[in-house]
C-alpha cells in the first residue's frame, strides 16, 4: 500500500472514531460520503491518481465546509492542499507547507512536510534550505525509495557546497544499494576520492559505473587520469588510444596529453611527440611546462630546430623551468653549430643561478664561447675566467679556465680593460708578463691609429718598461719616436729613433730601415742638411725591400738638402734618382735639377731639361717655373723675342702665376732696353694695375720714372704718382723708417713687440707701403700664439689683394681656421681661391683636400664625391688621407641614397684602415644590407664589427643595436632582449644605453599585448547537459 494512502485512512478512522465510537468505519461508508466531508474523501481519491489541480479544490472545498480549524479533516486537508501546491509548482506551495508546520506542530504529518521542503528547496538549487530542511526529517518515515532520494539530495547538496566530507558520506550510504541513485551516488563518491587523491578507490567505482548508458562517455577520462596518476602508464597506454579515437573535440587534447606524458614519462620520446604536438595544436592552451616537456622530446630525439623553437617560446621568467630551458637551447645551438646564440643561453642560465651546479656549467661554458667565436662584444671574456676561477676555485675545470685566460688575452679586443685587469694577477708569471706587454703594444697602436698620440705615448712606454720581449719593447719604442715626430717635437724624435736604432732587436725588425728616413726627416724638419742629406741617403742605401715611394722622396729630400747646402752637383743626382723612380713629383725633380744645372753653369742642360717639362708634363704645377727660366735664359742668350714670347705666355696663360708680375716687368726691360718707351710703359703700367700696392709696384715705377726722365716728361711721372692711392711720396721716407723697426723685430723672433709695433705702422700711416708684409708678419706672429682670429684678420688682407708673394700661405691658414671654426662657407672660398693660384703642389693638394671636407660638412655631396677622387688620385696621398677620401665618398654615397656605391667604399675603408673609420664603415655596410632586407649579411657584418680589432665601444653598440632588430624581424624575440640587455649592462654611453632601453621596453610590452597562455582545464564533468536530467525541473 501507499504510504501517503495508508496515513489518509488511519487519520479519516480517528476521526470517525471519535465522532462515531460505535460504529465500525466501513458499515458507515455510504453515510460518509452523504456527509460534510465527503470532498475531502474524493480530494485523496485525486491526489492518489496524481491528478494534483483538481484534489487540490477539493481540499480547499472540505476546509471552507468544516470550518473548524481543529478538526483532524482540516489539518489532513491542509497538508495535502500545500503538497499539491508543491507539484503544480506554485508559488505559494512553500508557504502552504510552512503555514502547516507553523497551525499542526505536532501533526504527524510535520516530518514528511520538511521532506518536502527540501525536494522543492533542491529543484529551486537552494542547497543550504535543502539540509536545513532534510535535518528535521526522520528516514523511519520515509518509504525506501525517498530514503535514497533523501540521501542522494542532500550528499549533493554537500558536493554543491564545496563540503566534500559530509557529501561523501551521504553518496556512501546509497551507492551499493539497490536504488535509482545508485550509479550517480557513485560517480559523486568516486569523484571526491579523485579530487581528495584516493585515487584507487576512485578507479574501483569508476569501473562500476564505466558501461552505464549515462556515465559511459565521461567515467573513461577519469580512468585514463587515475592510472596516469598512479604512474601506470603501460595500462594507460593500453586503455587511452583507443578512447582517444571516440573522443569528443573538447576531450580529444587532453587524452592526447596525457598519452604523449606517458609516453614522455617511459622516455619514448619519439612516441610521445605526435601526442604532445596534437594537444598543443588542438587546445590552443599550453602552459610554458607543456612547450618545454615538447621542447625536451625534440631535443632527446636530436631535432634542435624544432627544440629552439618551442624553448625560446617560454617566458622569461625567474624560476627552475626558465634555467633548464636556457640550458637545453644552448646545447641545441651548441649541435646545431651556433656557437654565437648559445652564448646570451648560457649567460641567462648562469644569471638565473637557481641550480648552482647548473649554473657553474653554464659560466664556465658562456665564458669559453665568447672567447672560441670571439663574438665578445664587450670583451668580457677575460674577466669571465677570471671571475670563475674566483668563484670555484677548486671547480675540476680550474686549470682548463686558467689556458683559456691565457689565450683571452692575447686575442682580446678590448686592450684597456684587458690591461687594466692584470691588477687582479700580482704577482706576474713571466708568461703573464710578455701578455701583458702584448696588450700594452697594441692598446698604444689603437690609440696610434686613432691620433690620440698623447694617450699612446705613455702606454708605448709602459710597453718599453714591461720589457719581456726586447723585439716588442723595440717597436714600442719606435712608436715613440715616430709619436714625438708627428707633435714637431723633433729633438725627443731624434733621440728616441736613435734609441731605437742601438737596441739589439731593432735591426731584426721591417721599422729599421725606416727609422734612418724618419731621422732624416727630423733633421730635415730641424734645417740640418747636412745631417738631413746624411740619413736619407743611410736609408736609400737600404733600398731593398723597401717602400719605392718613400724611396721616391728620400731622393727628393737629399736632393733638396744638397740644394740648400749649395752642393748643386749632389743634388742634381738625387734629383735625377728620383725622376728615374718617378714615382712622386718627377716633374718637381725635373724643375729642381734643371735649376741645379742652370747654378753650375750648365745652362743648354738646364734648357734641355726645362723644355722635356713642358713638352712631357703640360699640365704640372712647375710650366709657368719652367716657362719663366727659358724666358730667363732667352735673355742671356740675348734673344729678347725668344724670352718676351716665354714671359708673354705666362701673362696669358697663367694670369694667376706668381711669375706674372716679373714676367711684365722682364718685358718691360727688354722693350726699355730697346727704346720701345711706350711698349715698355705699357708692361710697367700693367704692374701697377694689377698690384696697387707699393711693394709690388716699386720696381715698376722706378723703371716707369727712368723712362719719363729719358723722354723728358718728368711731369707725367709726377701726374702718375699723384693718382696712386697706395703711393704718398712725402711720407714715403717714415713709411720705410718705421716699417723697418717693425720688421727688425719679427726678424728677431721678438713676436710681442712686432704685433706692437707692426699695428702702430698700419695705424699711423692712411696707405702704408709696406702693408702687404706688415699684416702678413703681424698674422704668422699671432698664428703662432694661437690667436687665430685676430691672424685672419691679417691674412684675409692679403687675400683680398691681388695674387702676391703672400697669397698661398695666407690663403692656407685663412682656410684652416675658418675650417676649424665651421665657418665652412668662407673655407670654401679660401680652398677654391687657393687651389687655383697655388704654385706650391702641397698647397694645391691641402686646397683639394679641404675642398673635399667642406663639401661634405656642407652636405653639399656631388663636388664632396669629386675632390675626393682628385685626392685618392693623387701620389702624395698619405694612407691616411686616402682613408678619408674613400670614407668621405662612402658617405657621400650613403646620403645620396647610391647605396650600392656606398657599400663598395664603405668596404675599401674597411679594408684600408683598422681605425674607427673600419668600424663605422662595417655598420653602415650592415645598415645598408638590412635595408635591403638581407638579415644573414647584416648579421654577418655586424659579427666581423664585434670582432674587429682594436674594438670602438659606439659602433659596436650601434652594430649591437641593429643586430637586435635583425633577431626581433627573424622572430627571435630572446635573441633581440639578451642583444639589447647587453648594451644596457656594458655600454657606458647614455645615447645608445636610452635607445637600447626603449627597444628592449618596446619589444617586451608588445609580448604583454600577446594573447596570454591559458592553463588547461581539468576535465569538467559537472555542467554537462547530458546529465542535466539528474536535477528535477527549477520551478517556474
Amino acid at each position: 500500500m501507499n504510504f501517503h494512502k495508508s496515513l489518509r485512512y488511519f487519520f479519516v478512522w480517528v476521526a470517525f472514531a471519535g465522532i462515531f465510537p460505535c460504529y465500525p468505519v466501513f458499515a458507515q461508508k455510504t453515510k460518509v460520503y452523504s456527509s460534510d466531508i465527503k470532498e475531502y474523501v474524493y480530494g485523496t481519491e485525486l491526489f492518489d491518481k496524481q491528478k494534483y489541480a483538481a484534489a487540490q479544490k477539493q481540499f480547499e472545498i472540505a476546509i471552507k465546509k468544516l470550518n473548524d480549524p481543529y478538526s483532524p479533516i482540516t489539518g489532513n486537508a491542509e497538508y495535502y492542499m500545500a503538497v499539491c501546491a508543491i507539484e503544480l509548482f506554485n508559488k505559494d506551495g512553500e508557504l502552504l507547507l510552512k503555514r502547516f508546520i507553523e497551525h499542526h506542530p505536532d501533526h504527524p504529518k510535520v516530518r514528511t512536510a520538511y521532506f518536502h521542503l527540501g525536494r522543492y528547496n533542491y529543484r529551486k538549487h537552494k542547497w543550504k534550505k535543502v539540509i536545513e530542511y532534510f535535518s528535521h526529517v526522520d528516514m523511519y518515515d520515509l518509504t525506501n525509495e525517498e530514503v535514497a532520494e533523501y540521501h542522494f539530495k542532500t550528499g549533493y547538496s554537500y558536493f554543491k557546497l564545496g563540503d566534500y566530507e559530509n557529501a561523501s558520506k551521504s553518496f556512501y550510504e546509497i551507492k551499493d544499494t539497490d536504488n535509482p541513485y545508485t550509479t550517480p551516488s557513485r560517480y559523486y563518491f568516486a569523484h571526491i576520492e579523485y579530487i581528495k587523491g584516493n585515487y584507487q578507490t576512485a578507479l574501483e567505482d569508476f569501473n562500476k559505473i564505466k558501461n552505464d548508458k549515462k556515465f559511459a562517455p565521461i567515467v573513461p577520462y577519469y580512468i585514463t587520469q587515475i592510472l596516469y596518476l598512479q604512474g601506470k602508464y603501460d595500462e594507460l597506454l593500453q586503455y587511452a588510444p583507443q578512447l582517444l579515437d571516440s573522443a569528443t573535440p573538447k576531450r580529444a587534447p587532453e587524452i592526447a596529453r596525457l598519452i604523449g606524458e606517458a609516453y614522455f614519462n617511459k622516455k619514448e620520446y619519439e612516441n610521445a611527440i605526435p601526442y604532445l604536438i596534437r594537444y598543443q595544436r588542438e587546445s590552443h592552451k599550453a602552459t610554458p611546462e607543456d612547450k618545454y616537456q615538447l621542447g625536451y622530446a625534440f631535443y632527446k630525439t636530436g631535432n634542435c630546430k624544432e627544440a629552439v623553437k618551442l624553448f625560446k617560446s617560454i617566458p622569461q621568467t625567474s624560476d627552475t623551468l626558465a634555467q633548464l630551458a636556457y640550458y637545453h637551447l644552448a646545447d641545441c645551438y651548441l649541435k646545431s653549430g651556433k656557437k654565437k646564440y648559445a652564448i646570451n643561453a648560457f649567460k641567462k642560465v648562469y644569471e638565473l643561478n637557481i641550480d648552482k651546479e647548473l649554473s657553474k656549467n653554464a659560466f664556465f661554458n658562456y665564458a669559453k664561447l665568447s672567447y672560441e667565436t670571439s663574438f665578445d662584444p664587450y670583451h668580457t671574456a677575460v674577466d669571465l675566467f677570471l671571475d670563475f676561477i674566483e668563484q670555484y676555485p677548486n671547480a675540476p675545470e680550474k686549470e682548463e679556465a686558467y689556458q683559456y685566460l691565457l689565450n683571452a688575452y692575447l686575442n682580446t679586443k678590448n686592450y684597456k680593460k684587458a690591461l687594466e685587469s692584470f691588477e687582479k694577477l700580482r704577482p706576474l708569471s713571466p708568461k703573464m708578463k710578455e701578455i701583458q706587454q702584448i696588450i700594452a703594444y697594441n692598446y698604444g697602436v689603437e690609440l696610434y691609429q686613432n691620433k690620440k698620440y698623447t694617450e699612446a705615448l705613455s702606454i708605448f712606454k709602459k710597453a718599453v718598461e714591461i720589457n719581456a720581449d726586447p723585439k716588442l719593447s723595440a717597436k714600442a719604442k719606435y712608436r715613440i719616436a715616430d709619436i714625438y715626430y708627428k707633435q714637431k717635437q723633433y729633438d725627443k724624435a731624434l733621440t728616441a729613433f736613435q734609441e731605437f736604432m742601438f737596441m739589439p732587436s731593432a735591426i731584426l725588425l721591417k721599422e729599421f730601415p725606416k727609422a734612418n728616413y724618419n731621422i732624416g726627416y727630423c733633421y730635415f724638419e730641424q734645417k740640418d742638411y747636412e745631417n738631413a742629406a746624411k740619413w736619407f741617403r743611410k736609408y736609400i742605401s737600404l733600398s731593398s725591400g723597401i717602400d719605392s715611394l718613400l724611396l721616391n722622396d728620400a731622393c727628393l729630400r737629399t736632393a733638396d738638402a744638397y740644394f740648400v747646402l749649395k752642393d748643386y752637383y749632389k743634388a742634381k743626382d738625387f734629383y735625377q734618382k728620383a725622376y728615374e723612380i718617378g714615382k712622386i713629383m718627377p716633374d718637381y725633380a725635373l724643375y729642381q735639377k734643371a735649376m741645379a744645372m742652370g747654378i753650375i753653369k750648365k745652362r743648354e742642360e738646364k734648357k734641355a731639361l726645362l723644355e722635356t717639362l713642358v713638352s712631357r708634363f703640360p699640365n704640372s704645377e712647375f710650366i709657368d717655373d719652367a716657362l719663366y727660366e727659358l724666358g730667363k735664359y732667352y735673355l742671356i742668350k740675348n734673344q729678347p723675342d725668344l724670352a718676351v714670347e716665354h714671359f708673354q705666355k705666362i701673362v696669358t696663360d697663367y694670369p694667376k702665376s706668381p711669375y706674372v708680375k716679373k714676367s711684365l716687368l722682364n718685358i718691360g726691360l727688354v722693350y726699355y732696353n730697346n727704346d720701345e718707351n711706350e711698349k715698355a710703359l705699357e708692361a710697367f703700367n700693367k704692374i701697377i694695375q694689377q698690384y696697387p700696392n707699393y711693394e709690388d709696384s716699386k720696381e715698376a715705377l722706378e723703371a716707369i720714372k727712368n723712362i719719363y726722365i729719358r723722354m723728358g716728361k718728368t711731369e707725367e711721372y709726377a701726374r702718375l704718382t699723384e693718382q696712386l692711392d697706395f703711393l704718398d711720396v712725402s711720407t714715403a721716407e717714415m713709411d720705410s723708417v718705421t716699417y723697418e723697426a717693425a720688421e727688425l723685430q719679427y726678424l728677431k723672433g721678438n713676436c710681442d713687440k712686432a704685433i706692437e709695433l707692426l699695428e702702430k705702422y698700419l695705424k699711423k700711416f692712411e696707405k702704408p707701403l709696406f702693408a702687404l708684409s706688415a699684416n702678413y708678419y703681424k698674422s704668422e706672429c699671432y698664428y703662432q700664439k694661437g690667436q687665430y682670429d685676430k691672424a685672419l684678420e691679417g691674412y684675409e688682407f692679403i687675400i683680398n689683394q691681388p695674387v702676391n708673394k703672400y697669397s698661398e700661405e695666407a690663403l692656407y691658414k685663412a682656410s684652416l681656421i675658418n675650417f676649424t671654426n665651421q665657418r665652412f662657407d668662407k673655407a670654401l672660398s679660401n680652398y677654391l681661391m687657393l687651389e687655383k693660384i697655388a704654385e706650391n703642389p702641397d698647397y694645391k693638394f691641402d686646397a683639394q683636400e679641404g675642398l673635399m671636407k667642406t663639401y661634405f660638412f656642407m652636405k653639399d655631396f656631388v663636388p664632396a664625391i669629386q675632390y675626393a677622387d682628385i685626392v685618392l688620385e693623387n701620389n702624395t696621398a698619405s694612407p691616411e688621407q686616402k682613408v678619408e677620401s674613400q670614407f668621405i665618398k662612402a658617405k657621400s654615397f650613403y646620403a645620396l641614397d647610391s647605396l650600392d656605391a656606398a657599400y663598395e667604399h664603405f668596404k675599401a675603408v674597411s679594408h684600408m684602415t683598422k681605425s674607427e673609420k673600419s668600424a663605422e664603415s662595417k655598420y653602415y655596410m650592415a645598415n645598408i644590407m638590412y635595408q635591403k632586407d638581407s638579415l644573414q649579411k647584416t648579421e654577418q657584418l655586424i659579427y666581423e664589427l664585434v670582432n674587429q680589432v682594436p674594438s670602438y665601444p659606439y659602433w659596436v653598440a650601434k652594430g649591437l643595436i641593429l643586430l637586435a632588430d635583425v633577431y626581433y624581424k627573424s622572430g627571435d624575440t630572446f635573441q633581440a632582449k639578451a642583444t639589447l640587455q647587453s648594451i644596457i649592462d656594458n655600454y657606458e654611453g647614455k645615447d645608445l644605453k636610452q635607445i637600447a632601453q626603449e627597444k628592449l621596453r618596446e619589444i617586451s610590452e608588445k609580448e604583454e599585448t600577446q594573447e596570454p597562455v591559458q592553463t588547461p582545464d581539468t576535465l569538467n564533468i559537472f555542467n554537462n547537459p547530458e546529465y542535466e536530467d539528474l536535477f528535477e525541473p527549477e520551478e517556474e
